[in-house]
């Protein structure tokens, strides 16, 4: 017997939690970012990287919509809650919250920005001394030099406009509030 007392967005939720547990973080950054990009409502891109059926039937099992072994024919009820729920959990980019760690940070830029290089070092390798700064910064490699704040010139002394590096202002901030390097 199926349970439909659930409300869409709880099952939105619950796929989207399972969903994080079988994509790494850089494969939820790219299915994110394609899912900002993607025109088209009937497409959804955790199918470039899992059997997303899959993961929706385990978050229903979870819930406890579904028995582990119900292989009867879904109904039209239950295809509604199925569908609405993939919508929800689509519309709100998989409840993936702001990258906050180094590798979150790192999966997000890559995955947004296929032409521009990003690197990780600890700020003891990359000699930075400043007390406030992050363990592991993040860099973008750029004409052969490692910019650690993109609101800066490689020297560290002007200001610029980031996408010079090649990416917007919003993602320099993001990268310089990670990496807490003062100028």
């Amino acid at each position: 017997m199926r349970n439909l007392n659930f409300t869409t967005e709880q099952v939105a939720k619950e796929f989207s939690n399972v969903l994080k547990t079988w994509l790494s973080v850089e494969e939820m950054a790219v299915v994110v970012e394609l899912t900002k990009k993607e025109t088209d409502p009937t497409i959804c891109h955790t199918g470039d990287y899992c059997d997303s059926n899959m993961v929706m039937h385990a978050a229903m099992v979870n819930l406890g919509v579904l028995a582990e072994d119900d292989e009867t024919d879904f109904d039209e009820p239950f295809m509604k809650l199925f569908n609405d729920s993939w919508d929800v959990a689509k519309k709100n980019l998989f409840y993936v919250e702001a990258p906050t760690t180094t590798e979150e940070v790192v999966a997000y830029l890559k995955a947004k920005y296929d032409s521009v290089s990003f690197s990780t070092m600890s700020k003891v390798e990359a000699s930075v001394e400043d007390e406030e700064a992050a363990e592991i910064l993040i860099f973008i490699d750029s004409n052969d030099m490692n910019i650690v704040n993109p609101l800066f010139s490689s020297c560290g002394r002007f200001e610029v406009e980031p996408e010079q590096y090649g990416i917007n202002k919003e993602d320099a901030i993001l990268i310089n509030n990670h990496n807490k390097v003062s100028m």
